[in-house]
């Protein structure tokens, strides 16, 4: 009987530490929601979005298909076509951990109320055109989603062939920053890493006489040498710190620091380096030479010639 019990009691131990498996791996595990609608941006998203799968498959994902009540047959169609994306992701990461929902109503509606409810960590959304006017605009639904879901987002733009796979990350000293790049970390593996600091041009006092304010980004030769070359040495350490750490995570990474605008920068680093990702939190640490904070990120985004951006939040 002994023998048995202990057979009984080893059985127990056994299961007990497979469920203990099982919850630690739900704890490590990501929600994602992922907008799908059959559309040719949902499709590009998708691809994309498998692409980062390959690499990290720690993801309990949500496909959500949203259409109006008045269109039986787009539907249909919709649900036909969720479905085989949702089979698509479940050859990558399993089965039981991608599960769908449709809805009828307002996309963006829908998809904010199900982040929400979901406790969602990150939406996946494809941006819709973007058109060559002077005003750029990004898809209504992602900009809704961006702007009312405090959720971390990948937007992804388009899905071109590439050759190095590339990520550029924006650091500026901000939690948020170091949020992203922590995510980066995981997202982007595989994944070529530049980290960038952008040093801004801020307003700046000249000091007594009743001399007013200089703006560097009306006069950016206002300020002393000595003083840009601090500004660009502190960037410069910071940098290399977040290089190492990319490379102890097993990323190849290298530091880039620039001056000026920092939504200019960034836009031109991804261009020049033909980045597939970029990185960046979805506010700024402060309004910096008349730039408005989430301006950076609403720009990058409405300019960016990258493959996708991701936006980290609070």
């Amino acid at each position: 009987r002994r023998v048995h019990g202990g057979h009984s009691t080893s059985m127990a131990l056994e299961a007990l530490d497979e469920t203990a498996a099982k919850l630690f791996e739900q704890q490590k595990r990501k929600k994602v929601l992922f907008a799908y609608d059959g559309s040719p941006h949902s499709e590009l998203a998708l691809r994309y979005f498998e692409s980062l799968l390959a690499k990290e498959s720690l993801y309990e994902v949500l496909m959500v298909s949203v259409h109006k009540r008045d269109s039986v047959d787009d539907a249909h169609a919709a649900a036909s076509s969720a479905a085989d994306a949702m089979r698509a992701i479940a050859a990558l990461i399993g089965e039981r951990h991608v599960s769908m929902l449709t809805f009828h109503g307002s996309p963006k509606e829908v998809l904010c109320q199900v982040a929400i409810d979901e406790q969602a960590d990150l939406v996946v959304l494809g941006a819709r055109g973007r058109g060559a006017v002077k005003r750029f605009l990004l898809g209504s639904v992602s900009t809704f989603v961006l702007n009312h879901v405090a959720v971390d987002a990948l937007i992804v733009l388009r899905n071109e062939p590439r050759g190095e796979r590339r990520a550029l990350v924006a650091v500026d000293g901000s939690e948020l920053a170091e949020k992203a790049f922590k995510i980066a970390l995981k997202l982007a593996r595989g994944l070529t890493f530049y980290v960038l600091r952008v040093v801004p041009m801020v307003s700046r006092e000249l000091g007594g006489g009743g001399e007013e304010d200089s703006n560097e980004a009306d006069d950016p030769e206002s300020v002393p040498s000595t003083i840009k070359a601090a500004r660009l040495r502190r960037a410069e350490q910071a940098v290399e710190d977040y290089v190492v750490r990319a490379r102890d995570a097993g990323h190849l990474a290298h530091p880039l620091v620039a001056y000026g605008d920092a939504r200019a920068k960034i836009v031109e680093c991804a261009q020049s380096l033909d980045i597939e990702l970029v990185v960046l939190g979805a506010v700024g640490t402060s309004n910096v030479g008349g730039v408005t904070v989430g301006s950076v990120t609403a720009y990058v985004l409405n300019h960016s010639p990258s493959n996708a951006v991701f936006v980290a939040h609070w």
